[in-house]
Order: C-alpha cells, then structure tokens, then sequence
C-alpha cells in the first residue's frame, strides 16, 4: 500500500496541497494560508520543520509537523521541537505495526532533520495510545528506546459551582483577565527561573505567550499591583493549559484565586469543570483545593537526540509542565 509513497521535507509551493489536506482529512476543518504561516511560519522561534508525504501521482496525502520551542534546562536555553497529531489520508490509516508506516517514516525524516538544524530535544504530548506504539516502532528507525522518556499524566477537576472558599477581606490580590502581554511577562519569567526553581521548562517569555495564549481565557494575578503571575484556562473545556509564577508558594495562590475568579464567572462559561493536569508542582494544590481524579489522561514523550543532555536530565520528576507546551 505505501510502495509508492515518498517523504520529504516541506516545501512552499506544496501549500495548496497542505490546505487541502487540512480540509479533507485533519477532522478539525481546513485552515487558511493566514492561518497556516501564523501558526506555522511565523512563531516566535522560527518557521515549523513540516514533513509531508506524497503518493505516486505527487499529491500529498500527510503531513507532521515540528514546531519549534525553546527549552530551559538548568537555567541553559536549548533548541527543541514540540511534534503535534499527525495528518494522513484515509486509505493509508492501517494499523501501525511496522516501520513502513507513512506516519514512522515521516517522524524519521523530521527526526534526522532536526539534528541536522541543531535540535537537542524532541517532546509531544500525544494521546497515551500511541505511547505503546512509540516503544514498538522507535527501535526500529534507530531510537533507544531506554533514552526516550514516556508517561501518562492524570488529570483532576473541580466543580466550579460545587466550590466553596471564604473570601478574605485582607487579601490583596487581584485577578483580571488579560489579552496583552508586556515586559512584565518577561521578568516574570526570569524570576521565576531563579526563584522556583524549574528544572525542565519552556521558555515562557511575552512573544511565545502572545502567540500560545491568544485564544484562551487568561487571568493574571497581582499583589499590590505586582504580577504575581497567570493562569491560561481552554474555553471549551476548562483545562488549565498554562500557568506560571515565581515561587511554588506563589504558584498554589495563582491557581487559588484563578479558580475562585472562575467560580464568580461560572454562569458565563461553557464548562462547569476546571481540569489541571497531575505533576509534581500541582500535586499538593490538587489535595488542598479537592480537585478529583477523573477519567482523562494526558501522554508525554521526550527524546533528546543530544548526548550534552543525560537521560536522567528529562525524567519526568524534572519538568515544569502544562499541557500548552
């Protein structure tokens, strides 16, 4: 079925093909060519690594795509691609038991690719049943497998009317939806840096903000007009996508007061749930605030084909992470 088929790295004039790729087989809907170079050409670390796949008649029939981030390990910024849910046609969709697969052999193209372009680190969330096809197939196109760090995280949720706080009269802080991000943003995330600390994290300075942020609810936090920091919560489903603050201490109060600013908005939100993903950084304001384990689990992977970065530098244990990575 795939004897025909041959992977390469995206090219301009293959839009028209993309677009129409998108329209017919993403199930998410076509994208415009505005919406393909803002979300793919123009990010804040540079233009997205695109693979597509072609069939004998040269129409495109898949597409992966790598988008470009900035990781800090330690303190040290490194180069790394976040790799998203893969587009393939219909007829070519059979079961992933082997290496030939358009979708391993389009990964394998990104995969050299970024080495070639200086990329220490490969990381996606995907959904956690392709975790186990991950550990079949990697091997297999010359992936240790035993240096590829793989989990499934919980998730838990809170029930905005359900909620109950006593509000406090002293408290000086103020939670105010936001649309902009300014310098502040960027000390904030150089404080936070310092302070924490955070191990493993995106660089999460105002351009990737404006960027990742734009079509999410966010709440920022200020204590005697300081920012605090922020909250990003997904307005369709109430997952908390991103937050950030300077300190662990300061972290618990922005999802505090974030949840609580929800609970007064609940009646002008589509979702009655707010979901936070389980780390070690939320593991104790999920038991203080009863937020409840619930039935979705979110899959991670992480590789680093750079052996400047140990194995043991990407457990999970290391990473500050929100799903909106």
């Amino acid at each position: 079925m795939n004897d025909n088929l041959t992977f390469r790295l995206y090219q301009p004039q293959d839009l028209p093909g993309v677009l129409q790729l998108w329209e017919d087989e993403s199930g998410w809907g076509g994208v415009t060519e505005k919406q393909f170079h803002d979300w793919f050409v123009d990010t804040p670390c540079g233009e997205c690594l695109i693979v597509v796949a072609l069939d004998g008649e040269n129409r495109i029939i898949g597409q992966e795509i790598f988008t470009p981030s900035k990781i800090c390990i330690d303190g040290k910024e490194t180069k790394a691609l976040r790799l998203s849910a893969p587009i393939l046609a219909k007829k070519y969709r059979a079961r992933m038991s082997n290496v030939a697969h358009p979708v391993i052999q389009m990964f394998k193209i990104g995969a050299q690719a970024a080495v070639d372009k200086g990329y220490s680190l490969i990381y996606s969330f995907p959904s956690i049943g392709w975790l186990p096809i991950i550990k079949l197939l990697f091997p297999k196109i010359g992936i240790d497998i035993n240096k590829v760090v793989r989990s499934q995280i919980e998730c838990h949720a809170i029930s905005l009317k359900a909620y109950s706080f006593e509000p406090n009269k002293k408290d000086k802080c103020n939670v105010d939806a936001v649309s902009s991000f300014n310098r502040e943003y960027n000390n904030l995330w150089r404080s936070t840096v310092k302070k924490f600390p955070l191990g493993n994290a995106v660089v999460r300075d105002s351009n990737w903000l404006k960027w990742k942020l734009g079509d999410h609810l966010v709440l920022e936090v200020r204590k005697a007009k300081r920012l605090t920091g922020y909250v990003a919560v997904k307005k369709d489903n109430g997952l908390i996508t991103d937050a950030l603050a300077r300190t662990p201490a300061d972290f618990e109060t922005i999802i505090k007061k974030a949840v609580e600013k929800l609970h007064f908005l609940k009646d002008t939100l589509p979702t009655d749930e707010i979901k936070l993903m389980h780390t070690h950084v939320t593991s104790s304001i999920i038991e203080k605030m009863g937020f409840q384990k619930i039935n979705y689990k979110l899959g991670f992977w992480c590789y680093s084909p750079d052996d400047s970065i140990s194995f043991e530098n990407l457990q999970m244990a290391r990473w500050f992470m929100m799903p909106n990575d």
